[in-house]
């Protein structure tokens, strides 16, 4: 039975030893990894340190952007658009290809917009919100609320003078 127990106390003095001498090898790494991070970097290091920190933040932010930042918004006011343009249109102050022109130029302008953000009418739109762009069509020539209005003595068809009795 001693021998038993001799065998044992040695056989743990041995396992002892062998952790002690992986504990010290262990603490002379660590000490030597020490001593290298506590040396100063050289200049190109930190360039080198910065670009890469810059160049990851920057794809972070171009992924957060296209992948899932919310999209712009847009209006377009098409229904005052249209509404100037046909009276300009009955008052002969643009001709029929002038007109088809201007729409077509407005129709360009909302689905290059429609490509890159929503576009809603404003009829659609209550309130103004200063991140809601206002889409701007082609210039028409002013319009007169005068001119809107039928002239005196004319019908509210065509222009035409209504029947004298």
């Amino acid at each position: 039975m001693e021998e038993n127990r001799e065998n044992n106390e040695v056989k743990q003095k041995s396992k002892v030893s062998r952790l002690s001498q992986k504990a010290q090898e262990i603490r002379q790494k660590s000490k030597s990894v020490a001593t290298a991070e506590g040396s100063r970097l050289s200049p190109s290091d930190w360039v080198k340190i910065v670009t890469i920190n810059a160049l990851i933040t920057l794809g972070i932010l171009l992924l957060y952007h296209v992948k899932f930042a919310p999209p712009s918004v847009s209006i377009v006011d098409l229904k005052g658009y249209l509404a100037n343009l046909q009276s300009l249109y009955l008052q002969g102050k643009i001709t029929q290809e002038e007109a088809k022109e201007k729409l077509d130029k407005a129709i360009d302008i909302i689905q290059r917009e429609a490509k890159n953000a929503v576009v809603f009418s404003s009829d659609v739109v209550f309130g103004r919100n200063n991140k809601v762009k206002k889409l701007e069509l082609p210039e028409l020539p002013e319009v007169s609320s005068s001119s809107l209005a039928p002239k005196h003595g004319e019908s509210q068809q065509e222009g035409t003078k209504a029947p004298e009795k």
